[in-house]
This record gives structure tokens, C-alpha cells and sequence, in this order.
């Protein structure tokens, strides 16, 4: 089964940013992929072959297969599809939809909802 693995460090600022992208992902994959996170430090970043966090490897059988550094999702999730069709090309790639997602661009529609009616009540007055 296809593995990520999510190398972080507990003070790096991009780190916490990719959280959001992290969850979304194992979401999206979840029962298909196998997500893990590894804490790393100066000392131990080499052990795994990464040179900066946030890094995210995908394994297939215990080999490494590719290596994202940075939190590029969009080339993290291409990547993703193009492994589980390389592992087996009878399994769709494309990530399940969440209700999570559903429930994300809900709110980003109340937003913009809200965001407008404000700015549209500023230019009134």
C-alpha cells in the first residue's frame, strides 16, 4: 500500500501551515493510503534523506518512490493519483469527496457572502 510520510519540525512556521493541506490529503485518501508523520530534527534530517521541512515522501513497499519539499499539495496530490495508478491502474486515483471538503467551501462561500455585504455596506455610507 502507498505511503506519505509528512516530515516536520515542531517550530517550523510552513510546517503548521501545511497542516491544513495534510489533513485534507488523509481525508481524501483515507483506507487508500497510509498516512504518517515524523518529527525531525537538525541532527536527524539526513537519516531520512530530507534537506528541509515540511517534506513529504511517498513509499510503495518500503521504497522510497518520490519526495516533495514544501507544501505544493497540488503536486503532492498529482503525485499521489499517478502512484495508486502505477500500484494498481484498477483503482481510481482521484480522491474521494469529503463531507469535510463539502463543509470547507461552504464556509468559504459564507465568507465571500459576508466580506461583500461589508464592503458593499461601507461604499453606502
Amino acid at each position: 500500500m502507498l505511503k506519505v510520510i509528512f516530515y516536520h519540525r515542531d517550530n517550523c512556521q510552513p510546517c503548521r501551515s501545511a497542516e491544513p493541506g495534510w489533513e485534507e490529503l488523509r481525508q481524501a485518501y483515507a483506507g487508500r493510503v497510509v498516512f504518517q508523520k515524523v518529527e525531525v530534527g537538525i541532527g536527524n534530517a539526513a537519516d531520512y534523506g530530507i534537506q528541509g521541512t515540511p517534506s513529504f515522501a511517498l513509499e510503495n513497499g518500503g521504497q522510497r518512490i518520490n519526495l516533495v519539499t514544501g507544501g505544493d499539495f497540488a503536486q503532492l496530490r498529482a503525485l499521489i493519483k499517478d502512484a495508486l495508478q502505477m500500484i494498481d491502474p484498477k483503482v481510481d486515483p482521484k480522491p474521494a469527496t469529503t463531507s469535510f471538503n463539502i463543509i470547507l467551501i461552504g464556509i468559504g462561500i459564507l465568507v465571500s457572502i459576508f466580506l461583500l455585504s461589508k464592503q458593499n455596506g461601507s461604499e453606502n455610507e
